[in-house]
C-alpha cells in the first residue's frame, strides 16, 4: 500500500518553483588554470560555485599562472611578440594588470612563482634579462625592504653569478625551474651546467660576489640526470626525481648538503611529479606502474603507495591543496586535457574545467591552510562511479547532503539525457509533503549548491516540517528512483 500511495501522488501532484537555495556569498576562485578554449592559450580561474571565470583576453598567448601568497594577484606569462614573453601580474579577478618585465623582456620563460612573502618574483629565462644566455634563473623584486612596493622592481640573474664562480660557460647553462623554500630564503632548480642534469640550490642574497659563493650542487655525484625539486614542508629535505637506477624514480635528500639520499620509490616505470603534503606525512605522484599515468600516495618513507586514480586514461601532475584534503591533477580521461579534483583519499574526483579543449597547468589558490573554504564540493560525499563526467551511461539520484540536516539540504542527481525533472518529498505515512518541478534539464551531473535540487525544510504550505525520516523521489522522464532523508532539529 505505501508503494501504491507514492506511485499515485507523485503522478497527480501538483508542480512548484524550485525554491532558490539560501546562497549570499559571492563566489570566489579556487583554481587558476591555462586553456585554449578561445582559440589561443588564456588564463581563467575555476569558480567555488562550479563555473569558471576568464581573466585575460589577448590575441596572443598568456601561460602558467600562479597564485601570491595572499591569493590576492596572479603572475603569468604573456607573449610579446615571436617568442618574446614578458611577466605580467594581475589581482585575482583579472583587473590591474602590471608588466614586471616592460623594460627587458624575457624569452622562452618557464613558470613564475611568487616568494612566499610576496616580495619577488623568480622564474627561469633567456633573452634580454640581465647577461642572459640560455636559460637563467632570474629574480624580480617587486617591494622592498619597508614594505611598499618598488616603482621600477630591480632584476638580477642568479645563473650569471653562479657561472662565475663555478667556471661554467654561461652559454652552455640551462638552469629551469625555479622553486622557494618555505622560508623563502632559498631557491632549488636544476640545470645542465655540468653536462648531465643536476639539481643546484642557493640562498636568496642580492651581492653579486657573496652569491659566487653560495650557490651549491646537491646532486654532483649523481652521473645521472636529476630533476623536479620540492623543498618539504619544514624545508630540510627536497623531493625530487632521478634517473641513477635506470629509470626515473623518486629520491629525498638533505636539502643543504645532499646527503641522506633516500629511494622513495623503485619500479621500472616512470614515477615522477611528486610532491609533499602541507603537513609532510604523504606524497602525492604520478606513476606508470600499471601501463598508464596514474595518480598515487604514499608514506614520506615511501611506505603503502596506494593507487588513487585507477583508470584507464593518463592522470598526471597531482597537486596537494593548501590543508591537505584535496588533490588537484590533470587528466585525459575525457578525450582531451581537463582538470580533476579528488578527495585527499581518491573518492569524489569531479572534472572542474569540462570543456573539449585544452586546459593545462592548474594552479591552487591557498584559502589558508585548514579552511577549504570552497562551495564547490558542499554537495558530498559522492560516489566515485557517478562523479566522471563525460561519459554518463544512467541517470541516479546520490545522497542528500548535508543529512541528517535543518532546515535546508541538496539533493544531486545525474541525468543521462535531457529530461523533465521533478523531485517529490513524502512524509514516513507517504503524504506528499512538497513538489519540486525543475523543468526540462540536460543530461549532465548536477553535483553543486548551485546546480543540485535545494529544498529548505518546508511543506507546499511554506510551513516548516516536523523532525523525522522523509523520502525523497526523483523522476526524469521514464527513470524514477527514491532515497531517505533525516530532518534533525
Amino acid at each position: 500500500m505505501f508503494i501504491k500511495r507514492f506511485i499515485v501522488i507523485s503522478l497527480f501532484a501538483l508542480p512548484m518553483a524550485l525554491v532558490p537555495a539560501n546562497w549570499t556569498e559571492a563566489a570566489e576562485p579556487i583554481i587558476v588554470f591555462q586553456s585554449d578554449r578561445d582559440g589561443d592559450e588564456e588564463i581563467y580561474t575555476a569558480m567555488d560555485d562550479g563555473t569558471v571565470k576568464q581573466l585575460t583576453r589577448n590575441k596572443v598567448e598568456d601561460k602558467e599562472p600562479a597564485w601570491s601568497p595572499d591569493d590576492n594577484q596572479i603572475v603569468w606569462f604573456h607573449k610579446v611578440a615571436g617568442a618574446d614573453f614578458d611577466i605580467m601580474v594581475m589581482d585575482a579577478d583579472g583587473q590591474n594588470e602590471v608588466n614586471l618585465t616592460e623594460d627587458i623582456g624575457t624569452d622562452v620563460s618557464s613558470q613564475p612563482t611568487f616568494s612566499p612573502d610576496g616580495t619577488k618574483v623568480a622564474f627561469s629565462s633567456r633573452g634580454a634579462i640581465p647577461n642572459g644566455q640560455n636559460n637563467n634563473i632570474v629574480i624580480i623584486e617587486i617591494v622592498g625592504e619597508k614594505g611598499k612596493k618598488l616603482k621600477k622592481p630591480k632584476i638580477w640573474n642568479l645563473s650569471v653569478w653562479g657561472a662565475i664562480a663555478g667556471g661554467f660557460d654561461n652559454l652552455n647553462i640551462q638552469d629551469r625551474f625555479a622553486v622557494w623554500s618555505p622560508d623563502g630564503t632559498r631557491i632549488a632548480w636544476w640545470t645542465r651546467r655540468a653536462g648531465n642534469v643536476d639539481i643546484w640550490v642557493t640562498d636568496v642574497i642580492n651581492d653579486q660576489n657573496e652569491q659566487e659563493k653560495i650557490q651549491k650542487n646537491l646532486t654532483k655525484d649523481s652521473k645521472k640526470d636529476d630533476r623536479h625539486p620540492r623543498f618539504s614542508p619544514d624545508g630540510t629535505q627536497i623531493l625530487f626525481e632521478s634517473k641513477r637506477d635506470g629509470d626515473w624514480e623518486i629520491y629525498a635528500m638533505n636539502s643543504r648538503t645532499g646527503e641522506d639520499v633516500v629511494q622513495l620509490t623503485n619500479n621500472e616505470k616512470v614515477e615522477r611529479t611528486a610532491e609533499w603534503s602541507p603537513d609532510g606525512k604523504k606524497i602525492v605522484f604520478e606513476s606508470k606502474r600499471d601501463g598508464n599515468g596514474e595518480i598515487y600516495v604514499m608514506n614520506a618513507d615511501g611506505m603503502n603507495p596506494v593507487n588513487l586514480t585507477n583508470h584507464p586514461k593518463s592522470d598526471s601532475k597531482p597537486k596537494w591543496s593548501a590543508n591537505g584534503r584535496k588533490i588537484l591533477f590533470e587528466s585525459k580521461r575525457d578525450g582531451n586535457g581537463e582538470i580533476y579534483v579528488m578527495d585527499a583519499d581518491g573518492a569524489n574526483p569531479v572534472n572542474i574545467s569540462n570543456n573539449p579543449t585544452g586546459d593545462i597547468r592548474p594552479q591552487w589558490r591557498g584559502l589558508g591552510p585548514g579552511a577549504f573554504r570552497s562551495k564547490f564540493f558542499a554537495v558530498e560525499p559522492l560516489a566515485k562511479r557517478l562523479t566522471t563526467l563525460g561519459r554518463i551511461k544512467k541517470a541516479a539520484l546520490l545522497q542528500n547532503y548535508p543529512n541528517p540536516f535543518n532546515p535546508e539540504t541538496w539533493m544531486p542527481y545525474i541525468l543521462s539525457e535531457d529530461s523533465p525533472v521533478t523531485i517529490s518529498i513524502y512524509d514516513p505515512t507517504g503524504q506528499l509533503v512538497r513538489t519540486l518541478s525543475l523543468g526540462i534539464k540536460p543530461k549532465g551531473a548536477y553535483l553543486f549548491r548551485t546546480q543540485a535540487a535545494y529544498w529548505d525544510g518546508s511543506n507546499d504550505a511554506g510551513e516548516a516540517v516536523v523532525s523525522g525520516l522523509y523520502f525523497y523521489e526523483l523522476r526524469a522522464g521514464d527513470f524514477t528512483t527514491m532515497r531517505k532523508m533525516v530532518v534533525a532539529k
